[in-house]
């Protein structure tokens, strides 16, 4: 075969460090993607537990609304601070919905503010109207909220 001091037989001397080598490459390879994907699902994790909170505030804000009428500003202070950063964490329809839910609420609690005895008929249904499409919106939140909270899209 190889004659010793043969550039086969040196080449043959280098082949069992070489295996060595890329065994040891492939599994760091392995240990890289794995952690990679480690990383991947931690920052889906992450992202899913913030945008989780704000949906959370959401509904709280919406199934609790009408107990604040006559005093609102802590409930929507909380409420402001608790969804800030959904403009950053989901897209803009959510940012642009929760701006609807809060709009919605103050010109209900305002509307509730200066309600007098006496008053027409028409502004008791149209605060009713309001807390009517608030009322939906428990339902509604799920679809508008659903697909940035959908595990199934994780890898």
């Amino acid at each position: 075969m190889c004659e010793p001091n043969s550039l086969c037989f040196e080449l043959l001397k280098g082949a069992p460090a070489a295996a060595v080598a890329l065994v040891i490459g492939a599994i760091a390879g392995y240990v890289a993607w794995r952690q990679y994907a480690v990383a991947k699902a931690k920052l889906n994790f992450d992202l899913f537990a913030k945008r989780l909170a704000i949906y959370d505030a959401t509904i709280f804000f919406i199934e609790r609304g009408g107990e604040n009428l006559h005093n609102p500003a802590p409930y929507c202070i909380n409420f402001n601070n608790d969804t800030a950063a959904a403009k950053f964490l989901f897209g803009p329809e959510v940012a642009t919905y929760i701006e609807n839910v809060r709009k919605t609420y103050f010109d209900m609690a305002r509307m509730h503010q200066n309600l007098k005895p006496g008053d027409p008929e028409g502004a008791v249904k149209e605060i009713t109207k309001k807390d009517e499409w608030l009322r939906a919106q428990l339902t509604d939140a799920k679809a508008v909220f659903g697909k940035y909270l959908d595990f199934s899209k994780w890898p």
